[in-house]
């Protein structure tokens, strides 16, 4: 991605791959630079439904922004290669198929969209084409957990709610939505195979909003929404879903906490055997700022910067309870060697809000328990 996005620099500082300079003074098309099939998942859209395209070009605003673009004189052409086709068509707008930016609506989206669509960008002196895939999936394609719920083809949106806390749910691309439409789109709200309204006041629907006032843990699940909007005389529609989570509220206590080795706790070792020293710990769920570390340390240094092959780690989750998490660290350690009784074995564990180590206690098998230090 990183020389992706430098070589992008390069062409649109330099004015791009421009042609060898001949005997004829004529002025020549410029060679066009071709970026392949964009690296980014391709798009996929419901059979009935509104959805679009996005240039990947533009998909860093520090190399092509669309306003500098069209000020330095470029144009941006849509091709489609169909599938079962050889060749690219250009795209004209239509009342289906439009333009907006850098995006190409499909209003509604048919069958026969599916294929390869290529954005190219170009004036004068310069030009850049990349390409997507497009699949339109039938509503029996689309994948649901009961055939109850709506059929989606965009992955469900992530929320978390603390429980008792309340919170406002958005219709994701409603805002994309409101831009081509005539006149206020509004939403259709489910929740799992319940439409709105529910069978209680605590969410209530606000505007194209659902707001949450108490979240409960049966609150939890996945949400579905529908946009509904008018535009040149005919009514267009698509479905998007949010994946809602319900979380301990922030009042509670974040520190994370060391669970094993605990104070009194002795690892029995045998030298010339792999020995395995367990961690785990705690770590309250934040949600501003969910990030979490967990790690060994022997004599003071990471794994990383010891240089003893002998040594790795692994991570793994042992529990999850409304975004706590309970981690287990294993410090693996091949061969160990009678000088390594001497050596000292730390696990830590972090967090926003603090910070906690634990050495972990070691004695050779047969050995009277040695003091601790």
């Amino acid at each position: 991605m990183a020389s992706f996005v430098s070589s992008l620099l390069f062409l649109f500082l330099v004015g791009g791959a421009s042609p060898a300079v001949g005997q004829s003074s004529e002025q020549t098309e410029p060679m066009c630079y071709d970026w392949g099939e964009s690296s980014e998942a391709g798009v996929s859209v419901l059979e009935g439904e509104s959805g679009w395209l996005s240039c990947p070009l533009f998909s860093h605003p520090s190399v092509y922004n669309y306003t500098s673009t069209q000020s330095a004189g470029h144009t941006l052409f849509w091709y489609r290669l169909l599938h079962g086709q050889d060749l690219e068509e250009p795209i004209t707008s239509s009342s289906r198929l439009s333009k907006d930016r850098e995006r190409l609506w499909l209003q509604p989206a048919t069958s026969d969209d599916t294929g390869q669509y290529i954005c190219m960008l170009r004036n004068k002196s310069s030009c850049s084409k990349i390409a997507m895939r497009l699949t339109v999936l039938r509503r029996d394609e689309a994948v649901r957990g009961v055939d109850c719920e709506p059929p989606v083809a965009v992955a469900a949106a992530q929320e978390t709610i603390a429980l008792q806390g309340g919170e406002t749910l958005d219709c994701p691309d409603l805002q994309d939505a409101a831009k081509m439409a005539d006149g206020e789109p509004t939403v259709t709200w489910y929740h799992m195979c319940e439409q709105y309204p529910f069978w209680n006041n605590e969410r209530q629907q606000k505007g194209a909003s659902l707001r949450v006032f108490v979240m409960l843990d049966s609150y939890q699940g996945l949400y579905f929404c529908t946009v509904h909007y008018q535009r040149r005389g005919k009514t267009l529609n698509f479905t998007r879903s949010i994946n809602v989570t319900a979380v301990y509220p922030p009042h509670v206590y974040k520190h994370p906490s060391i669970l094993q080795p605990t104070q009194d706790q002795v690892f029995s070792v045998k030298p010339g055997s792999e020995v395995r020293l367990v961690c785990r710990g705690h770590f309250p769920i934040i949600q501003h700022n969910p990030a979490w570390e967990m790690w060994w340390t022997v004599d003071g240094k990471t794994l990383d910067k010891l240089g003893d092959q002998r040594f790795s780690q692994n991570n793994s989750q042992v529990k999850y309870d409304y975004g706590d998490r309970t981690m287990e660290n294993v410090l693996l350690i091949q061969d160990f060697l009678s000088e390594d009784l001497n050596k000292e074995f730390n696990c830590s564990v972090r967090n926003e809000k603090g910070f906690e180590t634990r050495r972990a206690q070691l004695q050779e098998e047969g050995e009277e328990p040695r003091s601790r230090r």
